[in-house]
């Protein structure tokens, strides 16, 4: 089957809509321009609420049901006319055929809902309309449906172990699907989806799940490497339930059954349009909502749109001839060794363990170092989906939105697009690997290391060793102007070794050095002598980690020193400065000089302040058109936000 990657011709919307009534939503309806189609129950799941209502915008023939097995064949082949008739792309959810174990809520796969048969009409049908299978949210379930079955000597013992065993799983999904996918990713998992290969890799968003930053950063870096494109579908649920706007409130419903419906359950429509803004901006190919889009208010036979559905309705309208998005400002790539299978340290499919790579291998220091890179640059990112205030789906960002995740596979091209690596691993570097660094750098890119490999590093390129002995810290002095940082206890590895020619960034209490850079070629390398950065203790006792549960505090602390040094880097190839209190921000670069900034408050109070040029120049700004409303006007002076409020400005370079 077709494995060809997904090239749209431009952005585009999706919503979800239920099998038996798409076609006469398509019909009536402008909702959306893809759809995200449940797959016909030929084996007939149990779904955990009235699914038919709630993603229907059509009232029909209401004796046709999820369970209703009579006719399908024939049914399903009308809807395939219908959606050849419509042309609008769609893809497939609520896929296998899988058995539920009894005693727990961990399923057994079995096949795909949809028999073979019925697959080579659909596509010889409306092959050219489908965008795959989508194996949404698997590589997160695995951890329910695989790690929690594992015995202890089935638990992975090494990375490349974890590697093998979930790819294993993928390919058998794959299988079962006619190998022709695309994924819904539930982990910061999207370059490992190449290799099957799909068509197209994704992430939902808001739910219980990952702050979006780390998504969008995790699917731009697999884009970017594999030649892919990527799409966002943001949820109706969160940890405590669901909006609906159509069945009634069931109070009894269990967390496990899909928790409580209702109007007020669910997340704010000012989530979910900064969602979708910040999306589209970052270069998603489509950006979707899986429901809630109808009220149980009809007219002319259709349900009207409720408040969600309106603003999805306009996002519709809005990207049929959207605002340029340029392309967005990415100065800084985290990059991970190829077999890290890296995950922050909580999450909604923990099942083992946390601060686990492959939902079973313990993190190493490089991992903690990950996860304090990404709080450096998103801080409080790990809150994401553990609060009813929403916090941590969309943090505040010191220097805008500014990271993609890169694999140690990247070519040198590929890493020439980002003024700025900061390799995190603790495995030793290959050879050919090393010598892509090089190259790198010697070209003008500017890696930042620590580790292991820095020492690996170092010895290759500039013959320093370093001493079998470390050192310990409380302080540390940074800049030029030695100001004094207090921090948390570290050691420094030490060299007797170091040459005029190394800059001095930081150093400690006892005038080791702490951070400290060295020219090659057009570029440099800047050694971090702490372990990636980091402190020796954790923030807490690990006696005292677990009473936290999922609210568990971080493990080591990023040095503080570090944390300035990162952010002074990456901000160095913003063309922006915010001025006022912390607030999400992230810059695009149109044609010319010209940029978009967009804004996002997701503060508890209002947020006021303004943009500034980094260079000084001046520039007109003007708020412009959105897609749910605002007229475009010049602003002068402060800049106001609400809270859980979206706003984008152009700037025009004098």
């Amino acid at each position: 089957m077709s494995t060809e990657k997904i090239k749209l011709d431009r952005f585009i919307t999706m919503a979800s809509y239920v099998w038996q009534s798409c076609t006469e939503d398509l019909a009536q309806d402008e909702l959306c321009d893809s759809m995200h189609l449940m797959c016909p129950q030929w084996k007939s799941i149990k779904m955990p609420f009235n699914i038919d209502r709630q993603m229907s915008g059509v009232v029909s023939d209401t004796s046709l049901t999820l369970s209703d097995q009579s006719n399908l064949t024939e049914r399903w082949r009308e809807a395939v006319q219908q959606i050849k008739a419509a042309g609008k792309p769609f893809d497939f959810w609520a896929i296998f055929h899988a058995d539920r174990r009894p005693e727990d809520y961990s399923v057994i796969i079995k096949e795909c809902q949809m028999p073979r048969e019925e697959f080579d009409h659909m596509i010889k049908e409306v092959g050219h309309l489908f965008l795959g299978w989508e194996i949404g949210e698997w590589d997160g379930l695995y951890a329910r449906d695989v790690a929690r079955q594992w015995k202890p000597q089935d638990i992975p013992k090494t990375r490349q172990e974890g590697y093998d065993t979930f790819m294993a799983y993928l390919r058998h999904l794959q299988e079962l699907l006619y190998d022709n996918t695309n994924a819904l990713c539930g982990m910061p998992y999207a370059h490992y989806f190449n290799e099957l290969p799909v068509r197209m890799v994704g992430a939902e968003t808001a739910q219980g799940l990952l702050n979006v930053q780390l998504y969008v950063s995790s699917l731009r870096g697999a884009c970017h490497q594999y030649g892919m494109e990527f799409k966002l579908l943001s949820s109706i649920f969160d940890r405590w339930g669901n909006t609906d706007f159509i069945n009634p409130v069931d109070e009894s419903r269990t967390p496990e059954g899909g928790g409580r419906a209702g109007p007020f359950e669910g997340h704010t429509l000012g989530l979910l349009q900064a969602l979708w803004i910040t999306g589209y901006l970052s270069g998603a190919a489509i950006m979707g909502h899986e429901g809630a889009f109808y009220i149980d208010e009809v007219e002319n036979g259709k349900r009207k749109y409720s408040a969600i559905g309106e603003a999805m309705h306009e996002l519709t309208q809005w990207a049929r001839d959207p605002e340029p998005r340029g392309k967005q400002i990415r100065p800084l790539a985290l990059m991970l060794d190829y077999y890290a299978g890296w995950s922050p340290p909580r999450h909604y499919y923990s099942a083992i363990a946390d601060c686990v790579v492959w939902h079973g291998v313990p993190y190493v220091s490089s991992d903690y170092g990950m996860d304090r890179a990404y709080d450096c640059f998103y801080p409080d990112y790990l809150d994401s989906g553990f609060y009813r205030d929403e916090r941590g789906f969309l943090t505040t960002t010191p220097c805008g939105d500014v990271v993609d995740q890169l694999l140690s596979d990247a070519t040198v091209e590929q890493m020439q697009a980002y003024p700025v690596i900061w390799l995190l691993t603790d495995e030793t570097l290959a050879d050919d690997f090393i010598q892509r660094l090089r190259s790198y750098v010697e070209a003008g890119g500017h890696l930042v290391i620590g580790g292991q490999p820095m020492t690996q590093l170092a010895s290759a390129w500039f013959d320093l060793r370093f001493n079998d002995e470390t050192r310990e810290g409380l302080t540390s002095f940074y800049g030029p102007d030695e100001i004094l940082i207090r921090e948390g206890y570290h050691h420094v590895r030490v060299s007797d070794a170091w040459t005029s020619d190394w800059t001095t960034h930081a150093k400690t209490d006892k005038n080791d050095p702490l951070i400290i850079s060295k020219s090659l070629g057009q570029g440099k390398i800047t050694c971090l002598t702490a372990d990636h950065g980091l402190t020796d203790d954790m923030v807490l006792s690990q006696g005292k980690l677990r009473d936290f549960g999922p609210f568990m505090p971080h493990g080591y602390e990023l040095l503080n020193a570090v944390t300035r040094f990162a952010r002074d880097t990456v901000q160095q190839h913003m063309p922006i400065r915010i001025q006022g209190g912390p607030v999400y921000y992230s810059v695009n670069q149109l044609d010319g000089d010209d940029l978009l900034v967009c804004l996002y408050n997701p503060g508890h109070e209002p947020w006021e302040g303004a943009i500034q040029l980094a260079d000084n120049r001046s520039c007109e700004i003007v708020e412009i058109k959105g897609p749910w409303g605002g007229v475009s006007r010049a602003i002068g002076g402060t800049i106001h936000v609400e809270t859980n409020q979206t706003k984008v400005f152009k700037l025009t370079i004098a």
